[in-house]
């Protein structure tokens, strides 16, 4: 999947939640969930750079988690 786009409702069936609560969390409307959630979504990404994502994604969740 390396250079391509997954559908947010496709990475949200395999990370089996809703596409409305994966939404949420990108809008801010929702807390970012736990560290091994966000790492364990980056994987099913399934790319070379999944590690890279992951670290962004924790990075992301910690601000928003500073903003609390």
């Amino acid at each position: 999947m390396s250079g391509q786009q997954i559908l947010q409702s496709t990475f949200a069936e395999q990370c089996r939640i809703s596409p409305a609560y994966l939404s949420d969390i990108e809008r801010g409307r929702r807390n970012p969930p736990n560290d091994a959630t966000i790492l364990e979504w980056s994987r099913l990404l399934k790319r070379a750079n999944a590690e890279e994502i992951g670290d962004e994604l924790l990075a992301a969740a910690a601000r928003d988690r500073g903003r609390a």
